[in-house]
């Protein structure tokens, strides 16, 4: 009898001890050493962040107060035909502000309303008293003709400069192309046409730029989207007639010209129209022009 009892109450025990885990440990609850270091990690972070805090206000009021940030130094980058001094005045810019306070924005559209010629302009500001002031000039490609005075433009026909002199546009080795239906020619802005389906025109000057002639053609003619010619004053005309196929045309005319000697011939009249052909005249007293 007492061993049926042993049995059981050792059964008893072992089926408890079966029950926990074998890595067991008795839950003990934190000392209060450990309490008192994570409160006094917690003060430590608390009071680094108020005496940084502390600090960056005293040196907002150190800079408001003194001279820190007032405005020491202006650089201007980017060449172009506008002085320094020029730049300067159109910026507008308010040197009894401190330089953190400075619109950059404002000061960027002062600029490019002063000068067309000017493309893009960026403003920064350099802590802790210097501003700079870089300029990006657009370059001048062609001029046109409207209503008797002459713009200037950039090779994506943004409107740069407008004078009464023709001669003052063609010193300066500009093309000079006679484009239809403009309607709007204002300095600082891209040119505009009646007709909306102008971007033939810009493609076509896209296309040209890149090809030889570049740099040899004095004037363009676009007379429609069906009647376009290249000149070389005094030397020779390409007509070209519509839009279609222009890189392949002027490659046709480049080939022509080399390969038959015409370059340095007079009123030299080459037609590449027509892909598959092309035909030249030579005239003796024809001006070309």
């Amino acid at each position: 009898m007492t061993d049926n009892k042993n049995r059981a109450s050792l059964c008893g025990s072992l089926i408890g001890a079966r029950d926990r885990p074998y890595n067991y440990r008795p839950h003990s609850p934190p000392s209060n050493r450990n309490v008192a270091v994570e409160n006094k990690s917690t003060a430590l972070i608390y009071i680094a962040v108020l005496v940084a805090l502390l600090a960056l206000i005293g040196f907002i009021l150190f800079g408001f107060f003194s001279s820190h940030f007032n405005i020491g130094s202006v650089s201007i980058l980017g060449t172009g035909e506008h002085s320094e001094e020029q730049i300067l005045a159109a910026a507008k810019i308010d040197i009894s502000k401190k330089l953190y306070s400075l619109n950059c924005k404002e000061i960027e559209r002062n600029i490019l309303l002063s000068f067309p010629q000017i493309a893009e302009v960026n403003v920064t500001k350099k802590l802790p008293s210097e501003l700079r002031i870089e300029l990006f000039y657009d370059a001048p490609k062609y001029f046109i003709s409207v209503s008797g005075e002459y713009f200037t433009l950039s090779e994506n026909l943004r409107v740069l400069d407008r004078t009464s002199n023709k001669k003052d546009q063609e010193s300066k080795g500009l093309i000079y192309v006679s484009m239809p239906d403009v309607k709007r020619a204002v300095a600082g802005e891209a040119l505009e046409f009646f007709n909306e389906d102008s971007e033939y025109i810009k493609r076509f000057l896209s296309i040209f730029s890149e090809s030889d002639f570049c740099g040899d053609i004095d004037r363009i003619y676009i007379d429609g989207k069906f009647d376009i010619s290249l000149v070389k004053t005094g030397k020779y005309r390409i007509e070209m007639g519509d839009f279609k196929d222009e890189a392949l045309k002027l490659k046709m005319a480049e080939k022509v010209l080399e390969n038959g000697g015409y370059r340095d011939l007079s009123g030299v009249v080459l037609n590449v129209s027509d892909v598959s052909e092309s035909s030249v005249m030579v005239y003796k007293t024809l001006e070309i022009e």
